[in-house]
C-alpha cells in the first residue's frame, strides 16, 4: 500500500469507529471491563480517537513544527505497540495510526482485562488496516515485551505504562538493537495564582481532576494555591465535590462511578491515610464506600489541604477522585514544590504568571495551558503530541556507539519512520 491508500484504511478505520451500532457494543462492553463511565468512555474511545483517525496524514503546523515530512515517510520494518487498560482507542489511533501511516507492520498487545471488549478492538484494527495484527491474549505484557525487545525483526517498541516496572528492562533495550518508545503517567499541576478567575480555576480543578474519574495520566492530581485564596478555593471546591452526583456508569447524570480496581482503591485509601496521618486534613471524602445500588465500590471525592512534597500521594500517581491541595506564598516557594517531582506530562496555569516560571513549566512539562487545561476547548491539537519529561515519557536507543535516553516532546509519526 502507498501512503494514499494507508491514509484512506484510518479515514475508514474513523468511519467504522464513528457507527452508531458498532461504538455503543464497544461503549457497553468497554464499561463491563472497566466501570468507567459510559460519557468518558465515548470521548477517549470514539470521539478522540476519530479526530485523530482523521487527522493524521494531514500536513498542519503541529506537524511542521516537529519536522514530519509526509512525502518523507520511510518504514522502520516491524514495530509492537503494548497499549494501556485506559484510553485504548485514544492510544490506539496516536500509536497504531502512526506506525501504520509510516507503512510498519504492527503488532499490538491489549491488556488481558478486556473480557467483553477485546473483540470489538481486534474487528475495528483487523477489518481495516492490513498487515496489523494481535498478540495472543495469553501471553502476559511482561512477557510480550521481553520477546519483542529481543526479537531482531522488531526494529521500535511503543509502550503505554507505570514507570515503577519499566527500569527493569533497560539493560535487555542496551542489548539490543530496538529503539523503545515509553509513554508513561502524569502527576499533572494546576497553579492558581493571586490574581486569577477563582471560579474558572475551579471548573478546571473539578473538570480536571476527575478526567476519566481520575484514572487518566493527563488528570490533575496537585493543585497548587496562592495562599491568599487558598481559603476560598478550597471551601468552595469542597462545595462542588460533594454535590457531585454518584451513580452508575452507564447514566449521563453520573459523576463518580465505582472503581472496578481493587489495587486502585486500596493505594487511594493507603496515600490519604498517610497523608492524614502526615499532617493533611480531610474537608470530604477520603475513603471507599460499597453502593449496592450502582454494582460496585466508590472511592469518594476527596479534598486534602495541608499536604506537603514529600507525601505519598503527591509524589506518587492516585489514578482516582483526589483532591490535595498545597498553598504557595510566593513563585519561588511555588516552583521548589512543583518542581519536587518526577513526572513532567501537562501544566495548566491560571492567573498572571513570570516569564521566569512561564518558560520553566514549558521546559518541564509536555504542554502547558494558561487559563486553560488539557480538556479545554481548542487544545485537541496537543493530544496528537507525545513524550514528556523525566518518568512521563522518553525513548531509549543507540545512536551510533552512545545508548540514549531523550526526554521531552515528540510526534509518533515522526518517531516510527526512518
Amino acid at each position: 500500500m502507498n501512503f494514499k491508500q494507508r491514509r484512506e484504511a484510518l479515514i475508514r478505520t474513523s468511519i467504522n469507529l464513528e457507527d452508531e451500532k458498532f461504538h455503543q457494543h464497544l461503549i457497553r462492553a468497554y464499561g463491563a471491563d472497566t466501570g468507567f463511565l459510559r460519557k468518558d468512555i465515548k470521548i477517549r474511545e470514539v470521539i478522540t480517537p476519530v479526530a485523530i483517525l482523521n487527522a493524521i496524514g494531514k500536513e498542519t503546523d503541529v506537524t511542521r513544527a516537529y519536522g514530519v515530512d509526509m512525502e518523507q515517510l520511510r518504514s522502520l520494518g516491524k514495530v509492537a505497540v503494548l497499549l494501556p487498560s485506559n484510553g485504548i482507542n485514544l492510544c490506539l489511533a496516536k500509536s497504531v495510526g502512526a506506525s501504520f501511516l509510516a507503512g510498519n507492520e504492527t503488532i499490538i498487545k491489549l491488556p488481558r482485562k478486556l473480557h467483553s471488549s477485546g473483540k470489538y478492538y481486534r474487528e475495528l484494527v483487523l477489518n481495516n488496516l492490513p498487515n496489523v495484527s494481535f498478540a495472543p491474549d495469553n501471553i502476559s505484557s511482561k512477557d510480550f515485551l521481553k520477546d519483542c525487545i529481543s526479537d531482531p525483526d522488531i526494529k521500535a517498541v511503543v509502550i503505554y505504562g507505570d514507570d515503577r516496572w519499566i527500569w527493569e528492562y533497560k539493560n535487555l533495550v542496551r542489548r539490543s538493537d530496538i529503539k523503545l518508545i515509553f509513554e508513561g503517567p502524569g502527576k499533572d499541576p494546576l497553579i492558581v495564582m493571586e490574581d486569577a478567575n477563582v471560579d474558572l480555576a475551579l471548573e478546571a480543578a473539578v473538570k480536571g481532576g476527575l478526567l476519566n474519574g481520575g484514572q487518566s495520566c493527563s488528570a490533575i492530581e496537585r493543585f497548587f494555591i496562592h495562599e491568599s485564596i487558598v481559603e476560598e478555593f478550597c471551601t468552595k471546591l469542597t462545595e462542588k465535590v460533594v454535590k457531585l452526583k454518584i451513580g452508575k456508569p452507564e447514566s449521563e447524570e453520573t459523576e463518580i462511578g465505582p472503581v472496578l480496581s481493587f489495587a486502585v482503591l486500596e493505594r487511594l485509601e493507603q496515600q490519604v491515610k498517610e497523608a492524614q496521618a502526615d499532617g493533611a486534613k480531610i474537608l470530604t471524602g477520603g475513603k471507599t464506600e460499597k453502593i449496592d445500588s450502582i454494582g460496585g465500590s466508590v472511592f469518594l471525592p476527596t479534598v486534602l489541604i495541608g499536604c506537603h512534597p514529600k507525601m505519598r500521594i503527591i509524589r506518587e500517581e492516585n489514578f482516582g477522585p483526589v483532591f490535595p491541595v498545597m498553598s504557595f506564598s510566593s513563585e519561588e516557594d511555588l516552583l521548589a514544590k512543583v518542581d519536587n517531582c518526577d513526572y513532567g506530562l501537562n501544566a495548566s496555569a491560571y492567573g498572571t504568571i513570570s516569564t521566569d516560571l512561564r518558560q520553566y513549566l514549558v521546559n518541564t512539562h509536555r504542554n502547558v495551558y494558561y487559563n486553560s487545561t488539557v480538556t479545554g476547548v481548542g487544545n485537541q491539537d496537543s493530544q496528537v503530541i507525545d513524550g514528556g519529561y523525566k518518568n512521563s515519557g522518553f525513548i531509549w536507543k543507540w545512536h551510533k556507539d552512545k545508548f540514549l535516553q531523550i526526554e521531552g516532546k515528540r510526534m509518533l509519526l515522526k518517531e516510527l519512520s526512518q
